[in-house]
């Protein structure tokens, strides 16, 4: 494959084309796109969508059904939008690589193969971590298709958000072993010492939480604090990136916002226990009102936070890469 022919676009405005005399389009800075490249695209756009359909409906299930794994959705959207915002024109000016054909090769074969084919390690609480996950899968087509159309300048200027693909199922079923239950537990201990400390009785009629023998309460697994930490995580993984934070700064950062939504979600059940005891001495038809109260103050903390995390870079330009 070779890139366009060259040919002056000076004095065309940002955005616009220009028609070569054979009557193709040429963008400003001289790129030539032909109709045999475009068909190319589409074809290669065809054959990625069949070829990984089954995976991503089974993840639009996850998506759609899955609080934990909604943020899901947005990977792919994000992605996108953030590789077409670096790319230019330019980028493709040299052409691309027969190589790409081979890494389209392989992740057609991969997204063919059962996955219990793949490599994985079965953890001891039954979870399995699969080490060619789809979104390996997919970041491999994506990857070989850039090659394949522009070679290695638009994969580098365009690699933070192809590799946000990965992250297309944003907490493995692996996770739920590794992570749940611990902090399930810690959530509840947290929630039973704030309860004994403001002398809220431990019992099903007065603290709407549920419980276990073992800890007095238990946290369900949506009320772990782990989908806030998923959240807020995305979050500022796209924002540092937006910022241009330099590297250890933009780890620190999202590390900092995972750790603190987690700790947010300790502040949420001793808000909740305080209610209960508080409804408790006022009105027991304050209890018909604490799932949406729950809700309500939840909702309130996570957007306090994430506002003051995603403007921090914006206060800290110094920490920022100049353009």
């Amino acid at each position: 494959m070779s890139g366009g022919a060259a040919m002056s676009a000076t004095g065309v405005g940002v955005g616009q084309k220009v028609a070569a005399s054979d009557g193709r389009m040429v963008p400003p800075d001289g790129v030539v796109v032909t109709k045999t490249q475009l068909i190319l695209a589409l074809g290669v756009t065809l054959l990625g969508m069949l070829a990984f359909a089954d995976p991503l409906i089974e993840l639009a299930g996850l998506w759609m059904n899955d609080g934990l794994r909604s943020i899901g959705i947005l990977v792919l959207p994000v992605s996108a939008w953030l590789a077409f915002r670096a790319w230019r024109w330019s980028d493709w000016q040299s052409g691309g690589s027969w190589w790409g054909v081979i890494l389209l090769a392989a992740a057609l074969a991969a997204a063919r193969f059962d996955t219990t084919m793949f490599p994985a390690w079965r953890l001891d609480g039954g979870g399995i971590v699969n080490f060619l996950p789809v979104g390996f899968r997919l970041l491999l087509y994506v990857v070989g298709a850039v090659i394949f159309f522009g070679g290695t300048a638009p994969l580098r200027r365009a690699l933070f958000p192809l590799l946000l693909i990965l992250l297309i199922n944003p907490c493995p079923r692996f996770m739920d072993s590794l992570l749940d239950q611990p902090l399930q537990n810690a959530g509840a201990r947290v929630a039973r010492g704030f309860a004994e400390l403001l002398g809220v009785p431990l019992d099903g009629d007065l603290l709407h939480l549920m419980f276990t023998p073992a800890n007095g309460v238990f946290i369900a697994p949506g009320c772990d604090g782990l989908r806030g930490a998923v959240t807020l995580g995305f979050a500022t993984l796209v924002a540092g990136h937006l910022y241009r934070l330099r590297p250890w700064v933009h780890v620190g950062y999202v590390l900092a916002a995972v750790l603190t939504a987690y700790l947010l979600n300790f502040v949420r059940l001793c808000v909740v226990v305080a209610y209960t005891g508080l409804a408790a001495h006022v009105s027991p038809s304050w209890f018909g009102h604490g799932e949406a109260f729950d809700y309500f103050e939840g909702g309130i903390l996570f957007l306090l936070v994430a506002g003051l995390f995603l403007n921090w870079p914006r206060r800290h330009p110094q920490l920022c890469t100049p353009k």
